[in-house]
């Protein structure tokens, strides 16, 4: 669980699972169903949030925006 330590800043737990595969069949997606949990674009179809960049004269797509 995230806390408050001795300098007054937030801190926060994080467990990293490289593999798609290994996020699905570990019980990790049915553990943090109600948990906002970050993605990369690497691992699609996984119930994950994938933060979107703009890349330096591009448009962001209108679907990436509502996201």
């Amino acid at each position: 669980m995230g806390g408050v330590g001795r300098t007054d800043r937030f801190s926060a737990n994080v467990q990293v699972i490289v593999d798609a595969r290994a996020w699905r069949t570990s019980g990790s997606a049915e553990h943090c169903q109600n948990v906002t949990v970050l993605g990369d674009g690497a691992h699609p179809d996984t119930g994950l949030t994938v933060p979107h960049r703009k890349r330096p004269g591009r448009v962001l797509p209108a679907e990436a925006e509502r996201t």
